[in-house]
């Protein structure tokens, strides 16, 4: 069922005289390893998961007759339908979870090199511009919240909090990160180029979320974001960008990729981060092939801002040069009254 979809893995749950163990073996390309933990949460979860998956089980009345070898393929695509029949599941949307690990993503994803000081600097222009404004409660909304790195930091902020997540897979990993939160923090599972509340956000941030819109949906989802900031509010974008390009030359567009995403990788190698070099190698896969990661150049990017009618300024976050190895930035866009 897809609502186990991120479960299909092969763990254990080890029980000892004085705890639980969860065991459990991850292979992803040519990196295999065992991973061990003793989080009272995650352990907990997993064994409630691995409960509901044999509660769940179906029983297959239907003896199985061995003959010929065609028969016997035969008999297991129907065993097959009966179990996974589609209609007794509702289909699920899937984005990024088809191409990444997700668990390692959410594991790792934070130790990127320039992480910390994005969130940084993303908060501090949301606390500048904040206090001048009257201290009503702020409505903020977060589009491709992903599995919750950025928004961790957001529920530390005194608002009513958004959060929107397409990917099945992300969006439930979403749900269980933040259960702490459960009570501050609206979680949906809906599409930002579509989603259409009854009201306006004073706020709207994009961590890293943007590379993931399908080029042909950018300005679909510009529009709906500018729909739903109100007048006086901010967009708050941070996210990586590749260095200038003609997006029409894919052979000049993957050398860029690779330019961005190799320095991505040394530094995932140099800290001998084997998480990290899985997720490296993985995204630098999905920018060449244009599966679920969609980077833009900074003059790409902003030629669609102006386009939907943004006024906006930008920083750069790290310190490689953008016009060789392209950069991270944030970007601080308005509408204007």
């Amino acid at each position: 069922s897809q609502d186990f979809r991120e479960y299909c893995k092969s763990f254990s749950i080890i029980t000892t005289a004085q705890s639980k163990l969860l065991a459990e073996y991850i292979e992803r390309n040519t990196v295999k390893y065992n991973r061990f933990c003793v989080e009272n949460i995650e352990v907990n979860q997993h064994e409630k998961i691995l409960t509901a998956i044999i509660d769940s089980a179906i029983e297959v009345n239907k003896p199985l007759h061995l003959s010929e070898p065609e028969d016997i393929l035969q008999q297991m695509r129907e065993i097959r339908d009966l179990v996974f029949e589609r209609s007794r599941f509702a289909v699920k949307s899937v984005g990024i979870s088809q191409y990444l690990n997700i668990e390692n993503y959410h594991q790792c994803g934070h130790r990127r090199d320039f992480f910390q000081l994005l969130v940084t600097q993303m908060l501090a222009i949301f606390r500048q511009h904040y206090s001048q404004r009257s201290k009503k409660l702020p409505r903020i909304l977060e589009v491709g919240a992903k599995t919750g790195h950025f928004t961790q930091y957001l529920a530390k902020i005194k608002a009513d909090i958004w959060a929107l997540e397409l990917d099945w897979v992300c969006y439930k990993k979403l749900e269980y990160n933040l259960t702490n939160y459960s009570s501050k923090i609206t979680i949906e599972h809906k599409d930002s180029c579509a989603y259409d509340p009854p009201y306006q956000f004073n706020y709207i941030f994009s961590c890293l979320g943007d590379r993931h819109i399908d080029l042909a949906d950018k300005e679909k989802y510009l529009k709906n974001i500018k729909r739903n900031l109100e007048r006086g509010g901010l967009l708050i974008v941070g996210d990586e960008f590749l260095p200038p390009h003609d997006y029409q030359d894919s052979y000049g567009r993957k050398a860029v990729v690779e330019t961005y995403h190799n320095q991505c990788l040394h530094y995932a190698q140099e800290n001998q981060d084997t998480q990290l070099i899985l997720l490296e190698t993985e995204t630098l896969n999905c920018a060449e092939n244009n599966r679920g990661d969609y980077k833009l150049s900074c003059e790409q990017y902003e030629y669609l801002l102006r386009k939907i009618g943004f006024t906006f300024t930008k920083q750069q976050v790290n310190s490689s040069i953008y016009e060789q190895h392209g950069g991270v930035f944030i970007y601080k866009a308005w509408l204007e009254q």
